[in-house]
């Protein structure tokens, strides 16, 4: 997708059409593309159609690409664990910009890119779920290890209080319902809560 995102970038430049909502639109057909699975497939003609799209809907704005328009949030394949599809990386991309705040500190994270880590918020050891709704992005899980997440988010809970634990859990888009469900080792309710926030962040992205 580099390709007709730098072409798009490129248009918008040469036909002085820079202006937010133009950006707005590259943003929406980019994570509407991401989340469909739009590029899975005959990748180079779809480029140069969405290329085709774009300038099109940058000069009215009725002409929104008709996938765009049909894509539906709710219809994300969110049970995936392979960490090349282009929904994973779009939801942990997601994460990213969410902030991602450290669960041991609280504060933005110091991500190395060599020591990065795609964690199992229910860890793998135990539970043995891999899909991208019980993973993020941490800096180090040194501390957090195979500890279940009663034990080590009570730890956070006293050490940070629940409106910070909130805030944090927030940004790696785990809702404030979901604190429970993780005091209480309940994966399959964290899970369905978890999809629930990603979509609603997919939606933010998308509608």
């Amino acid at each position: 997708m580099i390709i007709p995102l730098a072409s798009m970038l490129h248009y918008l430049e040469v036909t002085n059409r820079k202006i937010e909502k133009n950006y707005e639109k590259i943003n929406r057909w980019y994570w509407s593309a991401v989340f469909s699975n739009r590029y899975d497939q005959a990748a180079d003609s779809k480029a140069w159609t969405d290329l085709e799209l774009i300038k099109k809907w940058t000069i009215g704005d009725t002409n929104i690409p008709d996938f765009i328009l049909k894509f539906d949030p709710n219809t994300t394949e969110l049970d995936t664990e392979k960490q090349s599809s282009a929904i994973y990386r779009g939801i942990m991309n997601l994460v990213v910009l969410a902030g991602a705040l450290d669960f041991k500190t609280g504060q933005p994270p110091q991500f190395d890119k060599l020591k990065i880590q795609d964690d199992h918020i229910f860890p793998k050891s135990i539970y043995d779920y891999h899909m991208v709704s019980n993973r993020t992005l941490i800096a180090t899980n040194s501390e957090k290890g195979n500890a279940k997440p009663s034990v080590y988010f009570s730890q956070k809970l006293k050490e940070h209080g629940k409106t910070k634990i909130l805030s944090i859990l927030r940004t790696h888009l785990i809702d404030d319902t979901s604190l429970n469900y993780l005091l209480n080792d309940n994966l399959d309710k964290f899970v369905e809560t978890r999809k629930n926030a990603i979509v609603d962040e997919i939606k933010n992205k998308t509608l």
